[in-house]
């Protein structure tokens, strides 16, 4: 979910970032509300949403190199694929 992170982050206009982010929610197979209940179940571990912020911090940072066109077409593969984009 890097790329919710990444979105944000791109796209100062909210709109813009907004439909970023449900593009990429869409893509992925996940809702809101799945994501909200991940949160809920897992945010009274503060280790574990440490480990999972940095784990998704670095992976921003790799993606900055990436055309975010690429990154909301679900037809693209996966940044970590290694196929060609």
């Amino acid at each position: 979910m890097s790329q919710l992170s990444y979105a944000q982050a791109r796209y100062l206009d909210p709109e813009r970032s907004d439909s970023a982010r449900r593009a990429i929610l869409e893509a992925s197979g996940v809702d809101v509300s799945e994501l909200l209940a991940f949160a809920e179940l897992n945010g009274g571990d503060p280790q574990r949403m440490f480990q999972l912020h940095e784990a998704i911090r670095a992976r921003v940072d790799s993606l900055e190199a990436i055309d975010a066109g690429a990154m909301i077409d679900p037809e693209a593969p996966p940044a970590d694929s290694g196929e060609p984009r």
